[in-house]
């Protein structure tokens, strides 16, 4: 084989490469909590469907300095998981069994250089930060339930966390029937 076929050769199979590694960043950034709704369909998944991943899965979506506090305090050191169970007691007690979640985005706020700046004060690896408004939709065998709620996020890392536990959670009424 003269030196030009070879050359050419490996020109194919590099950009070959470069093509796949390209597919690869796309497709594993896209899965996961590389967005604002898997982070929140992680978080209210684990808290309100039984398997939702557990109190593991609530914590590993806050923001890496809060994550051991509040585990802390939502499960006595370590030692008590009641509150998982009053979770998905509560859903159960609203939609039946077989609880499911959805979370579709509603909005997503602006992101500026001067929040950001002021994002970075706390995290200074924040790649983006954003306000989310969303509804969290509750399934069950019953019924379902609709809540909105806002809340503060920041990307570190390529990876989504809620930076408060309180999303100002808020039930969706149907005003024709009034539930």
């Amino acid at each position: 084989m003269n030196k030009q076929k070879r050359n050419l050769i490996l020109m194919a199979a590099a950009a070959a490469a470069v093509v796949l590694a390209v597919i690869l960043i796309a497709v594993l950034g896209s899965t996961g909590r590389g967005s604002e709704k898997a982070t929140l369909t992680q978080y209210y998944t684990a808290m309100y469907a039984e398997n939702g991943g557990g109190m593991d899965a609530v914590v590993d979506c806050l923001v890496p300095d809060r994550q051991q506090s509040y585990y802390d305090t939502a499960t006595a050191g370590g030692t008590n998981f009641n509150q998982m169970m009053a979770w998905r007691v509560e859903a159960m007690s609203m939609v039946g069994d077989n609880v499911r979640v959805t979370v579709d985005i509603l909005s997503v706020s602006a992101e500026s250089a001067s929040d950001l700046a002021q994002v970075r004060q706390t995290y200074s690896n924040a790649q983006r930060c954003r306000t989310v408004a969303f509804r969290l939709t509750l399934t069950g065998d019953q019924s379902a339930q609709e809540f909105v709620g806002v809340m503060p996020m920041v990307c570190l890392d390529g990876r989504w966390y809620m930076t408060d536990t309180d999303a100002g959670l808020k039930r969706v009424v149907n005003e024709e029937t009034g539930e």
